[in-house]
């Protein structure tokens, strides 16, 4: 969100061209992705169990 809203500034300051709004985006999306991948809990390999799929229903 607030790339976007400063998104018009750099078009002026860059020759109207939006690609360092994009760069910054990605940089961004990418630092997002790589915190939730460390941050996020990790599951123990023992507590997924196989579903059993029941009849008759």
């Amino acid at each position: 969100m607030v790339i976007a809203i400063g998104s018009g500034p750099w078009d002026e300051l860059f020759g109207k061209g939006n690609i360092p709004a994009f760069g910054l985006a990605a940089v961004f999306a990418f630092t997002a992705a790589v915190a939730g991948i460390i941050m996020l809990p990790k599951q123990p390999k023992t507590s997924f169990r196989s579903v059993s799929m029941g009849g008759g229903h």
